[in-house]
């Protein structure tokens, strides 16, 4: 069950990190992303068929334009928005837990 309090939540005042200025907000954003699209990756990676795989290589080779890859793997796996939301509130729930400690 995905926690949509979680999922909706802006992670920069849920940390405590307003007070730092909007460059190091927008990095700081952009390497979270990244993170969440490594695990998105290596959860599709799991669930993707064999036989599409070389497929979605052939996507990630060819710097395909996101909507492509997203309409793809919409198409290979049923629960791919719902795979999204759960890494996504994963990332944000263990920095919320990092930073209260």
């Amino acid at each position: 069950m995905i926690d949509k309090n979680i999922l909706e939540k802006d992670i920069i005042p849920e940390l405590g990190l307003e007070h730092l200025s909007k460059d190091k907000q927008i990095a700081l954003l952009d390497e979270m992303s990244k993170v969440v699209q490594k695990r998105i990756t290596l959860r599709v990676l799991e669930e993707m068929p064999e036989e599409e795989k070389d497929e979605f290589e052939r996507f990630l080779d060819n710097s395909s334009e996101p909507e492509q890859i997203s309409d793809f793997l919409q198409k290979v796996i049923p629960n791919f928005f719902e795979i999204v939301q759960e890494e996504i509130v994963k990332l944000k729930s263990e920095m919320i837990n990092e930073f209260s400690e």
